[in-house]
């Protein structure tokens, strides 16, 4: 079922929107995105300094994410990161579940919250100045983005190709692993019947 709904999910996906939000999250923070955008944002690091950036010390900690409790930093980033976009303005109808980043379920929520931040923190936040987003299919105000957009379309397809191939490389790894369980369990009571026959036989020949 998770695996329907995530390829509904990818089937509607904005991968030019996603390409606005990506360039306007390194506008603002100065972050280059070296790897594929759900990667880049999936710690709520960057989440977090975007908006710091807007709104200085909206979010007053900012867990550097590493291998010793890694899950749990990772959702507290990104809960302290919707919370400060409400906190901005965002409704909450605007906004997405942790688990839709951080276990890449519906990156379309996140890219809609990205879009929704923008507009909202130009009536709450008039100290921020911008950059903001433009709208997929309006002017873009600054046509410069198109050549963005298209390089960056192109990358993203390919990268969430990747993804969903390492999921399917490791959803068929466990798929693996449960059938090897099961035959070492058949091989185990096949082991157990065979001594409990052996042990009949011996007792009818008086062993």
């Amino acid at each position: 079922m998770d695996r329907e709904i995530a390829a509904k999910n990818a089937a509607k996906y904005d991968s030019i929107a996603e390409a606005l939000a990506q360039h306007w999250i390194e506008q603002v923070t100065g972050h280059v995105f070296r790897e594929p955008f759900w990667l880049e944002l999936k710690s709520g690091v960057v989440l977090c300094t975007l908006a710091n950036r807007i709104s200085p010390g909206i979010v007053p900690k900012i867990q550097q994410v590493s291998d010793n409790n890694k899950f749990f930093h990772q959702m507290d980033n990104i809960t302290n990161f919707l919370n400060a976009a409400k906190a901005l303005g965002v409704r909450s109808s605007d906004t997405f579940n942790t688990v839709d980043l951080a276990e890449c379920r519906d990156l379309n929520l996140v890219v809609q919250c990205l879009f929704a931040l923008s507009n909202a923190v130009k009536s709450s936040t008039p100290d921020f100045k911008g950059p903001h987003l433009a709208a997929p299919g309006s002017n873009l105000n600054a046509m410069s983005n198109l050549k963005v957009i298209v390089a960056v379309n192109d990358y993203r397809d390919r990268n969430r190709r990747q993804i969903q191939d390492e999921r399917d490389r490791r959803d068929g790894d466990d798929d693996d692993d449960d059938d090897d369980d099961h035959k070492k369990k058949n091989r185990d009571d096949d082991d157990d019947d065979h001594h409990r026959g052996g042990g009949d036989q011996k007792k009818e020949q008086g062993i």
